[in-house]
């Protein structure tokens, strides 16, 4: 399970300058095994989500990235393609309810979506993860620091 806490500044609630101000800071994330009351604290939802999958699912790291070059949904959810490609190339023990999926992606679209595998697992961002691992066929990522602002 994951969850959340709005910790943030809500200056419209001040009447000073924040001089005085008791807000603690930031979004929080909280993530949890109920089983074995395993837990973790971030300020990151990626990072969450990152550690459940770490205490849950360990392998998962290793999982084959889907290729962008596949479109990855369709009018009805997930693509015959991706289905396929999937299918075909992710191990059995990890075609189990819950389990999830890597995609490539690019440098703005890295949020890890839940309920998005075929599984209804999370479809994890390979640049979030492991943003130097090759996908098959793929063209180097450019970073976004080496667009000169």
């Amino acid at each position: 399970m994951l969850y959340t806490a709005d910790l943030r500044c809500e200056p419209w609630k001040h009447s000073d300058q924040h001089d005085g101000c008791t807000c603690l800071g930031e979004l929080m994330y909280q993530t949890i095994c109920d089983p074995c009351e395993w837990h973790g604290i971030t300020d990151s939802e990626n990072d969450a989500v990152e550690m459940w999958h770490d205490h849950a699912l360990p392998a998962w790291r290793k999982l084959p990235i889907v290729p962008s070059r596949l479109r990855m949904m369709d009018k009805d959810g997930l693509s015959k393609a991706a289905k396929k490609w999937i299918v075909e190339h992710y191990p059995k023990s990890m075609q189990a309810p819950g389990a999830p999926i890597i995609t490539e992606r690019r440098p703005y679209g890295t949020r890890h979506v839940p309920r998005r595998s075929p599984w209804g697992g999370y479809d994890l961002s390979h640049t979030a993860v492991d943003p130097d691992r090759i996908v098959e066929g793929a063209k180097p990522l450019r970073r976004a620091h080496e667009f000169p602002i």
